[in-house]
Formats: structure tokens, C-alpha cells, sequence
């Protein structure tokens, strides 16, 4: 039975930390900002005008909204309004003029006018998250609270969340009593601004509501700690990430030397050492900091849990491993380091280990899709078929259009034996992909596997018309020849299947069974004993190569390879036997605890 190999799903997520490790994206929280206001105005350099707009018309309309927006930059919002009108009549359909004018509204007190400004922004650029941003504040204030959180969602969806839309959506959630949500959100905030103390207090405020008292009584003890916070070092940590932006190496090294002799028993300047050079890829240099925030504050998760990211990235796999376990044993729950020491086990092939930090993520976020995507795939290394069905179908649901995560859910249909599922699937992602080889080679394959393979051979022709240099194609439609009877055919498609990948194990097969078929022995003995030099292990390599010596009368060569085709088939047999579906079981999994 054939089945795509599994590819390694890549997360990304903004969290406390920055590092990526195999693919794992933990985090990557920007410069610290403590004021909670309307946020000052901010927008990229683009300029999003109607086509069809006289060009002088539109250079005029960009310099009205680049003077406009000097005043609103130095708190003049009134008189950019009639800047930001003129240049609108110039060019009704500029996004930036639309936005500024919007913000300028707002600070001039009139949310209502602001509003309809900002959603007529973003119809006119429905990518921009500072748009968004504001429309969700106006929103929230009049009391419209599901489409202000569509709003903040959206943005944190691509990556994006700006200002305090993670405190924002915070308090919407409490509003809307959806405190588990809130929780999260404001945990979130609190990663992003680490150095803010209220966002750490209203933490606080929310773990003793829960009833979560030891969680509450750390982040009041932060809360404190952090008014006593020296401010000459949150202005370095502010520099620093400058320097870093900037990549100012000098300067990078100069700040670190300064927090480290001023703030060297202030763990939260620390940390946010740590994080900013790790963040930067000064791996080596932000392990001092983190180890002295661990020391101070043998309680810290962020000290310990960005330790262990630092040290993962510098290859230290034993220590980094015991920090993660470290963090992970003071918030046991915690997504992100039930996620980074999955990554972990993955990386190192620990499929146990790795399920069961993974089941611990999906409870912390169970509609998280990578972390269900990757809990999945290890299902499915697993060989637990009906619990990687059950998990990726809830993937697919909630992102039906990754074609990855459907050949997923494909293989777990395939590997717990229900191929119409596997089938039906196959042919709804080359629905939403007919332009990509993979979704053409799959509806073939999973014909193939219902017995179908002259109706799969069209798909395969597709495939190989899409992407003329997809090995896998050649090789499936070879294999529809050879079932066929067109064995020639068959061989000239092996053939191209092995010019492109001089390692396929299935054109290696190929190639010996056509030329048996054809009853060309000699040209079989060449080709077959050529690719196991390469392909050593594989037991239909060496059946195909004792037909042929039998038929050219070499029968001590026959049955050479018929011992080592005996030697080798048993082997797999075993494999076959290890690798059947199973049920996943709690219980093997660290004497029955999770």
C-alpha cells in the first residue's frame, strides 16, 4: 500500500519567547510599551490609491496626507482633518488618507464620524491590522463586543496583534464571561509587556477568581517587583532592542555589560535581557542573564523556559531539556512549554514523550491547528490510526484549506483502513488544488489502493502534466502500465522515475519487474544487482533477481537471492506486525500518569 511520506508541520505563534526549534515558532514579543491609551497613530509607507486617478491628482492627494499626518504625529489632529478631506477629494479611494483621517475623528472626539472612516479603510485594504485596531476600540466602546473580538481575533490570526489588542481582547472576553479565553489573552499581554506591572496585577486578579492561588500570589509578588523596578534599566532594555533592531553589534554588547552590573539582582530586567538577546540571536550571550534570573527567582517560568530555548538553539539538548522541564514543573499546564519540549521529543524521534506534552498543549489550547496538526502526524508515527483520524479531522475542520494537513488526514484514513474516506478527501483537495501535483498524484493513489488503477492512471498524467520532474508520478503511473500489461510503457516510466531520483526504491522495483516481464533477463541481472548496491535492503529487490537468474538457468545465483530475499521479507514481516494500528493508551505513557 502506498502513502505520502509525513512532513513535519511548522508552527508559528507570538508567545513570551523568540526562538524557532525544528520548526516550532515560540513567540517573538515586540519593544515594551506601559501606556494603555489610544496608541499613537502608525501606518506603513504604502499608497493605496484607485487606478484610474490622474497622477497629479494622486501625488497632490499624498502630500495632503503626508502634511496631515506631521500634525497628527505632533498632536494637531483638528487641522489635519480639512488636509486629510482635500486630499480624499482628490483621490476617494486612498486607504492611508481614509485611516488618518479616522484617527483624526477619534482625537477630536467624534467616534462617530471615526468609525464610519475606518470601516470604509478597510474595505479599501482589508489586510491592514492598525485599522482593525482602532475600528475594534470604537467598537468595543459602543458595547459591540462579538464584532470588536472578530476584529482583535483577525489580526491576532496573521501574526499582527498590534498595541494592547491582546489586553483589549482580554477584557472583552471577561465582559462576554469567557473567562478561560480572558485568562489567555491576558496571559498573552503579559508575555508581550513583560515589564508591565498592572497587566501582571490583573493576573493576578484573575488566577485567585479561579482559584488558581499559587499562580495568583507570583504574579502579585511580579506586579510587585516590577513598581520596583529601576527605570534607568527599562530604558536600556528599550535601547537595547533598538541596537538590536539595528543590528548595532557594539552597542548590542555595551547595554548587555550595563544591564547585567546594574540590574544584576533585578530578575525581571533579567529576563527581558535574556529574551531581547535571544530574540536577536545572541543565543550564547543571553544564557548569563537567564541563568542569574533562575538563581534569584527559582520560581520564574519565563527565566527558566527562555533558558531552555537559548540553550536548544546552541545545540545543549540535555540542559535545555531540563530547563523546559524546569519551567514546565512550576505552570504544568503551560502551552508553550508542553509545545517546545514536544518539538524536542520530536526532533530526537521520542514519539511517547512527545504525544504527551502534545495532548498537554491541546488541552491548554484545543483549537490551536498546528499543535493538532503535529499531534496527528506523532499519532500516526504512533501507528494510533483512530486517534490521529479523530485529531486531524478536527484540524481540518478548523483549516480546511492547508492541503497538508488533508494528506494528513488522508494517510490516518488510509493507515485505519478506510479508504473511501481517504478517497473522498483526496478528491476535495484537488477541488481547492487543482493547480498542485500532490492532490492529482493523491486521488490516483487512493484509487489505486481501492483496486481502481486504470482509473487512477488519468490522475497520475495530471500530476506528471503539472510537475513534469514529480518522481512519485512516474512511478504510479509505471505501475498502472505494468498491471496493465504495457510493460515497455511501464519501463520508460520507471526509467524517468529513476533519472529524477537515483534512490526510489519503487523505480528500482519497477525497472526489475518490467524487464522480467519482457523477458529481457540479462538487462533485469544489470539494473537489479546495480540498484542494490544502493537499495540493499529490500527483499522484492532481490525476488525480481532471482526470477531472473532462474530464467537465464543460474540457479546457485537463484537461490543466493532467494535466501536473502527470505532473510529480508521476515524482517519485514516483523516491521509489518510492530506497525499495525493500535489504540493509544494512557496508561503506557509514564506508568499511567500524563
Amino acid at each position: 500500500m502506498r502513502s505520502v511520506f509525513l512532513r513535519t508541520t511548522a508552527f508559528s505563534a507570538r508567545r513570551v519567547c523568540y526562538i524557532v526549534i525544528a520548526g516550532l515558532a515560540v513567540g517573538n514579543p515586540p519593544d515594551v510599551v506601559f501606556a494603555q491609551e489610544a496608541p499613537k497613530v502608525e501606518l506603513q509607507q504604502t499608497n493605496r490609491t484607485a487606478q484610474g486617478v490622474d497622477p497629479k491628482q494622486a501625488a497632490k492627494a499624498s502630500q495632503l496626507v503626508q502634511q496631515a499626518r506631521s500634525l497628527i504625529e505632533n498632536d494637531q489632529s483638528k487641522p489635519a482633518i480639512p488636509l486629510l478631506r482635500a486630499a480624499l477629494s482628490l483621490s476617494p479611494k486612498d486607504s492611508q488618507a481614509r485611516h488618518h483621517l479616522g484617527y483624526a475623528l477619534w482625537k477630536e472626539g467624534q467616534p462617530e464620524a471615526s468609525a464610519v472612516e475606518f470601516k470604509k479603510a478597510l474595505s479599501l485594504d482589508p489586510t491592514n491590522v492598525y485599522t482593525k485596531y482602532f475600528l475594534a476600540r470604537l467598537l468595543q466602546d459602543k458595547g459591540k463586543l462579538t464584532e470588536s473580538a472578530q476584529l482583535y481575533e483577525s489580526s491576532i490570526a496573521v501574526g499582527q496583534p498590534v498595541y494592547d489588542t491582546h489586553s483589549q481582547l482580554s477584557q472583552i472576553y471577561l465582559r462576554m464571561g469567557q473567562k478561560t479565553k480572558a485568562l489567555q489573552s491576558l496571559q498573552q499581554a503579559a508575555q508581550q509587556y513583560p515589564l508591565d506591572g498592572a497587566l501582571r496585577y490583573r493576573l493576578g486578579q484573575i488566577y485567585n477568581q479561579e482559584g488558581r492561588l499559587e499562580e495568583a500570589d507570583r504574579a502579585f509578588e511580579t506586579a510587585t517587583r516590577l513598581k520596583q523596578t529601576d527605570q534607568s534599566s527599562i530604558q536600556k532594555t528599550l535601547d537595547l532592542s533598538v541596537a538590536l533592531q539595528n543590528r548595532q553589534v557594539e552597542q548590542v554588547l555595551k547595554l548587555r555589560g550595563e544591564l547585567l552590573k546594574q540590574s544584576s539582582k533585578d530578575p525581571e530586567i533579567l529576563i527581558r535581557l535574556g529574551v531581547l538577546l535571544g530574540e536577536g540571536n545572541y543565543f550564547q550571550e543571553s544564557i548569563e542573564p537567564l541563568e542569574l534570573a533562575t538563581k534569584i527567582l527559582p520560581a520564574s517560568f519565563e527565566a527558566y523556559f527562555n533558558l531552555g530555548l537559548s540553550l536548544a538553539r546552541l545545540k545543549e539538548t540535555r540542559q535545555a531539556e531540563s530547563s523546559l522541564r524546569r519551567a514546565l514543573a512550576i505552570q504544568p499546564n503551560s502551552f508553550e512549554a508542553n509545545t517546545a519540549l514536544a518539538v524536542l521529543d520530536v526532533k530526537h524521534n521520542q514519539n511517547e514523550n512527545a504525544i504527551k506534552h502534545l495532548r498537554a498543549a491541546r488541552r491548554a489550547r484545543p483549537d490551536n491547528v498546528k499543535v493538532l496538526a503535529l499531534l496527528g502526524q506523532q499519532y500516526l508515527q504512533g501507528h494510533y490510526a483512530q486517534e490521529a483520524t479523530e485529531t486531524l479531522e478536527e484540524a481540518v475542520q478548523l483549516k480546511a484549506d492547508d492541503l497538508r494537513l488533508r494528506e494528513l488526514l488522508m494517510n490516518a484514513y488510509q493507515s485505519n483502513k478506510e479508504f473511501d474516506k481517504a478517497l473522498a478527501i483526496a478528491k476535495e483537495s484537488l477541488k481547492l488544488f487543482p493547480s498542485i501535483a500532490q492532490a492529482h498524484l493523491d486521488v490516483g493513489e487512493q484509487l489505486a489502493n481501492s483496486g481502481r488503477y486504470q482509473e487512477a492512471r488519468s490522475y497520475y498524467e495530471a500530476a506528471i502534466r503539472t510537475d513534469p520532474s514529480f518522481t512519485e508520478a512516474y512511478n504510479s503511473l509505471g505501475d498502472s502500465l505494468l498491471r496493465n500489461g504495457e510493460y515497455q510503457t511501464a519501463l520508460e516510466k520507471f526509467q524517468s522515475a529513476w533519472s529524477l531520483d537515483d534512490r526510489s526504491l519503487r523505480a528500482a522495483r519497477g525497472i526489475g519487474q518490467s524487464l522480467n516481464r519482457l523477458r529481457r533477463y540479462s538487462e533485469a541481472v544489470t539494473e537489479l544487482e546495480k540498484s542494490i548496491r544502493v537499495l540493499s535492503d529490500d527483499a522484492q529487490l532481490f525476488f525480481e533477481l532471482s526470477q531472473a537468474y532462474a530464467r537465464l538457468g543460474n540457479q546457485e545465483k537463484a537461490n543466493e537471492c532467494v535466501a536473502a530475499f527470505e532473510k529480508l521479507r521476515n524482517r519485514e514481516i516483523e516491521k509489518e506486525h510492530a506497525e499495525r494500528p493500535r489504540l493509544y493508551r494512557i496508561e503506557a505513557l509514564n506508568s499511567g500518569k500524563e
